[in-house]
């Protein structure tokens, strides 16, 4: 080779490689149309169990690295109690001191060992996190699989098995944020945290990394107000509300139905009438578990009928005392 094309063949590489580092620093577009879906079971201990079930869409150019869900006690809310059963794991004393720290509760939870994630409690920092808000979340962070090189377990066009964890907590909608990892990520130099930043810069550099995200909605443990009949009448109507306004109840003759039922319910609490406002309970739960998935989706299902059973359980409770006095 002789020395003006051994010049050119080097300059076509340096060509070559700056190009390569120019495009592996390009930022992927961000995450978008995750699909999420939840169910509930409730055991015969009184055990909620709740799973989801991840999908990636192929339109994405990024893998997932962490699903978390809000386990957040709301500032209303009634902690329920602690939960631990075998073959769950449970989350720290440090976990615990972590989040007290910033004034915040999560409703106790234990979760399912899984080959693919590991789980466990973390804390949304409103500082860069993409809620805005100091937030408890579970987080489910994927295990790299070594024999394919560290790629992501859930990159597009995948969805995952089912995540499990158990809880007393009553069915909630809650906030789930989608990540992918930062780590597996070749960011610009103007997304990389230098050492002699201050702190400020490094949580403004966060913030837009952050935009990489997906915020959707899902149905997960949540801490109940202290009971009274009207009030949580008033939180199965806000309920139904929402599942109509997130797609969860796609039948209007059905959100119909579950409405007029409620409104019956308020009256005879109002009223008095404790065992009517049962038997009208009773109508709302076979509403809603005679509905088949073209009316309601499992989120619907989980969310209306487990809240409305425990509605109708703490109604007896009342009634039965006022009845012995």
């Amino acid at each position: 080779m002789n020395k003006k094309n051994y010049i050119i063949f080097w300059v076509t590489i340096m060509l070559l490689f700056s190009t390569y580092n120019l495009l592996a620093q390009t930022v992927p577009p961000p995450l978008k149309n995750v699909k999420i879906q939840a169910r509930v079971v409730l055991d015969e201990n009184g055990i909620y169990h709740y799973y989801h079930i991840v999908t990636n869409p192929t339109e994405n150019k990024i893998g997932i690295g962490d699903v978390n869900i809000d386990i957040t006690v709301p500032k209303y809310g009634v902690t329920p109690e602690y939960i631990a059963s075998e073959g769950y794991e449970e989350p720290d004393h440090d976990d615990h001191v972590l989040l007290q720290r910033e004034g915040l509760l999560f409703v106790p939870i234990a979760w399912k060992t899984h080959s693919l994630w590991k789980g466990f409690i973390g804390l949304e920092d409103k500082r860069f996190s993409i809620l805005g808000t100091n937030t408890a979340v579970i987080i489910w962070r994927t295990r790299y699989n070594f024999s394919t090189k560290y790629q992501y377990l859930l990159n597009p066009g995948q969805t995952s098995e089912e995540l499990e964890m158990i809880s007393y907590g009553l069915p909630g909608i809650r906030k789930v944020i989608f990540r992918p990892d930062w780590t597996e990520i070749n960011w610009p130099p103007e997304y990389r945290r230098l050492e002699e930043e201050p702190i400020e810069v490094w949580f403004e550099k966060d913030r837009k990394k952050e935009t990489l995200s997906f915020v959707s909605t899902t149905i997960g443990p949540t801490a109940p107000p202290a009971f009274t009949p009207l009030q949580f009448n008033q939180l199965l109507q806000e309920y139904v509300s929402q599942c109509v306004t997130l797609g969860w109840l796609k039948d209007a003759t059905l959100t119909q139905q579950l409405n007029n039922y409620l409104a019956q319910s308020a009256t005879a609490i109002k009223e008095n009438r404790l065992s009517d406002a049962q038997n009208i309970i009773t109508q709302f739960m076979n509403a809603v578990q005679n509905s088949n998935l073209s009316q309601r989706t499992t989120e619907a299902h989980g969310l209306l009928y487990y809240n409305a059973k425990h509605f109708q359980q703490e109604i007896r409770k009342q009634d039965n005392l006022r009845s012995k006095i």
